[in-house]
């Protein structure tokens, strides 16, 4: 999303033909988001806040769409089911710690809940086609996976006869050429090659079974031979916890996420800084850290529980190069 607010036509300064992943990924999600996004965005540019507010701007964004169509389910439910069943719904909804978390995070598995539970809303209230529309999208563009749903909640408005088999077949096949179609057009462009990305994903873990290659597979890094810029490495736990170019500056960053680097051996690639979570590493400095969550804690008096934090991220620069901000950092 950071690259469609920021770069926009500009594909060549995307990163993700220089960090690809496992498998190619879809761009629509992410297209979504940033249209709604981008009037916020643009403000916050124009006022001189710095670019970690469009972060937040951005999440609140996919969160309220994902809530949105949470908030036509429970409708759905209500009418279905009646009050009593709504407010469980809500109270076990609300008692989900993961579900909070996750519906601001732009993963392919939040994109595709939101088209779940449109479909799920669409079957309680009996627009089943629109149900069955709603599956395919999210199974073709988002999670290949979601055929899970949609095998058994075909197969069980068929033998309930709640659709016809000849029109269900017509009007599933329409759609989902149309989502091939678009992913396919729009995905192709960003990827720069002819490209299928949720077909991939299938292939890679279905039919290859290779599955168990994720996390393991990565980017190989290169020298930072361009003049001016500063190299950064970024381990897997400090991408997986927040750090985002959302929170960059203008600096001329280039950026290295090659995994399963040993703490020995960063001190010879030639990295200007360090994100990680190490709180030392020969032949750098470290600059300061991030705290985290570690633990709950009961105390006596008020309030009786506590977060507990601890760092989690340090940052280090190399020793032997000046520190081009002149900043006094605070250390670690």
């Amino acid at each position: 999303m950071h690259d469609i607010l920021y770069h926009r036509h500009h594909l060549d300064s995307y990163d993700h033909l220089e960090f690809p992943g496992v498998v190619p990924r879809t761009f629509i999600g992410a297209f979504i988001v940033s249209v709604f996004a981008s009037p916020v965005v643009s403000i916050i540019s124009c006022l001189g806040f710095p670019k970690v507010y469009s972060l937040v701007a951005a999440r609140l964004v996919l969160g309220c769409i994902i809530l949105s169509t949470l908030r036509f389910f429970r409708i759905q439910i209500k009418k279905k089911f009646g009050n009593q069943v709504e407010t469980f719904f809500v109270l076990f909804t609300s008692l989900q710690f993961h579900f909070l978390f996750y519906c601001t995070r732009p993963l392919p598995n939040i994109l595709a809940l939101g088209l779940v539970n449109l479909a799920y809303g669409n079957w309680l209230k009996g627009n089943f086609y629109p149900a069955l529309s709603f599956l395919i999208f999210a199974t073709v563009i988002f999670r290949c996976d979601t055929m899970l749903l949609l095998g058994p909640i075909g197969l069980e408005l068929l033998l309930t006869k709640s659709i016809s088999f000849w029109k269900a077949l017509k009007y599933c096949v329409g759609t989902a050429l149309l989502a091939v179609g678009l992913t396919i057009f729009v995905d192709s462009i960003m990827w720069k090659k002819f490209v299928w990305p949720e077909f991939e994903v299938f292939w890679f873990n279905s039919i290859l079974n290779r599955s168990s290659d994720w996390g393991r597979l990565h980017q190989i890094g290169h020298p930072a031979n361009v003049a001016g810029e500063e190299w950064v490495h970024i381990d897997t736990f400090g991408a997986m916890n927040g750090i985002s170019r959302f929170c960059e500056d203008d600096f001329p960053w280039r950026y290295s996420k090659e995994e399963e680097i040993v703490v020995e051996e960063l001190r010879n690639r030639n990295f200007t800084y360090l994100v990680n979570e190490h709180s030392s590493v020969d032949g750098y400095k470290c600059l300061f850290y991030e705290e985290g969550f570690e633990r709950l804690e009961l105390r006596r008096g008020f309030p009786p529980i506590v977060l507990v934090k601890k760092a989690k991220v340090y940052l280090h620069r190399e020793m032997k190069k000046e520190d081009p901000f002149h900043k006094k950092w605070p250390g670690c």
